[in-house]
């Protein structure tokens, strides 16, 4: 139960980032995020969003 919710948290953190830094957030978009049980790949987004420039670049567009 508490990876789940250490899996929920990462997932919420690179959609608020990404909201935060590039404005709304596509649903497909979310939905990939969502869906990723990868927690290395998670961590891997929220350390891009510091230095990406685009979706595209960040690796979160479906």
């Amino acid at each position: 139960m508490r990876e789940q919710g250490v899996l929920r948290g990462k997932q919420e953190s690179p959609l608020r980032l990404v909201e935060l830094k590039f404005g709304r957030i596509e649903p497909s978009t979310e939905q990939k995020v969502r869906s990723t049980s990868d927690a290395a790949l998670l961590d891997m987004w929220i350390e891009r969003i510091l230095t990406a420039s685009t979706l595209a670049e960040l690796g979160v567009e479906p």
